[in-house]
């Protein structure tokens, strides 16, 4: 039988919810002051009363090797980060909840399914002290405590979670040395998928730390371990973020090979491919790029500003001495900066700093560097 705290706690729980009384709950079946004593958790009543009182809730409390199993995996699913397999066992749960979740790995279930679908609000406070540490350190996780989650069940999934806190940040070097610790712990445990996660992100910290031939180190490491999972939309991810990282970099020509190329852009490729047929003067090309990308919906804030600016560079070749780009390019950027993550600005840092020095504002530039310092353009500006 399950600890009897979360006996009583699940009965006062579930007979609350249905707005019953103690009374019409344990009528036939106990006194009213023996289910008080059960729901508080004072005594441990006989399985057989447990399995009455449930029955009268309409709900069948039982412990099988089926629920075990699907709980293993479950977990096995979350923290291996394999979303394919976790999805489809938590589809297993969903369709089987009644008859598969009240039970001793109802707790467990109850975090697994709020964790899948980021509502820490789905767990009730009133069984939370009664969760196991890999339990609570789920909870923490949703409600972004990740350094805790991290001291109560140090593995790759909260390792990786405080990596990507510290690169939302821009602790590039405080997050790659969470990702490493996260791969490799994942190793150890042949976690393919954190792997995979691990090297794909310390990627993209070293092209905030400007660090060009790392990036391309854990980027091939990525793609070797993508291509092995059969991951095709990490590949495609991978892929365009090494394209992107040239373009911001400068290297126009090998980054226009790849968003040329690309079958069906989306409005953040078109913008990019813009970008680099603008620095290889295909003016044409860009316009072209630009035009496709205005009549497309997208999710991404700032978009049509975005493209605008690269519109308005083409058609105004004067644009340096134009105050009406300076405040175009100021105020974009500035809500880039506070809508958008880190990596939309230090891409857009080349314009702004080129229209801040073209027009003397030296402090405002420098100013605007020194949050960005690893990057290569505050090097040369410096």
């Amino acid at each position: 039988m399950k600890d009897r705290r979360f006996v009583g706690l699940l009965l006062r729980l579930l007979r609350l919810e249905r707005n019953w009384s103690q009374e019409t709950l344990c009528h036939g079946i106990c006194a009213v002051s023996y289910l008080s004593k059960i729901e508080q958790g004072k005594v441990e009543a006989n399985e057989q009363l447990v399995t009455d009182l449930f029955e009268r809730l309409d709900i069948t409390w039982k412990e099988s090797a089926e629920m075990v199993t699907l709980r293993d995996d479950l977990y096995e699913g979350i923290f291996s980060g394999d979303g394919t397999f976790t999805k489809q066992k938590l589809c297993v749960l969903e369709d089987n909840w009644d008859q598969m979740a009240i039970g001793p790995c109802y707790t467990d279930f109850l975090v697994i399914r709020a964790f899948y679908h980021r509502k820490p609000e789905m767990v009730p406070q009133e069984l939370e002290p009664l969760l196991d540490i890999r339990q609570q350190a789920l909870l923490a996780l949703l409600r972004d405590r990740h350094e805790e989650a991290y001291r109560m069940y140090p593995c790759p999934l909260t390792a990786i979670c405080l990596g990507e806190e510290a690169l939302l940040k821009g602790n590039y070097t405080l997050s790659m040395e969470y990702f490493q610790v996260a791969y490799d712990m994942a190793a150890r445990e042949g976690y393919a998928h954190v792997m995979l996660f691990a090297q794909h992100c310390m990627a993209a910290s070293c092209t905030d730390l400007g660090n060009m031939d790392a990036m391309y180190h854990h980027s091939r490491i990525a793609e070797r371990l993508a291509r092995a999972l059969g991951a095709d939309d990490v590949l495609k991810v991978i892929h365009y973020n090494i394209a992107a990282t040239k373009a911001e970099y400068g290297d126009y020509e090998n980054a226009y090979a790849y968003f040329s190329a690309l079958e069906e852009p989306d409005v953040l490729a078109l913008h990019k491919l813009a970008v680099c047929c603008e620095a290889l003067g295909k003016k044409e090309d860009a316009l072209a790029a630009l035009k496709q990308a205005e009549k497309m919906e997208s999710d991404i804030a700032l978009k049509n500003e975005m493209c605008a600016l690269v519109r308005y560079r083409l058609e105004h070749p004067d644009y340096l001495h134009d105050p009406a780009y300076g405040e175009m390019i100021l105020n974009t950027y500035e809500r880039i900066e506070k809508e958008l993550s880190s990596g939309f600005a230090r891409f857009h840092l080349r314009w702004v700093t080129q229209w801040l020095t073209s027009n003397r504002q030296y402090r405002k530039a420098f100013e605007i560097l020194q949050r960005f310092p690893q990057n290569r353009i505050s090097a040369e500006f410096n």
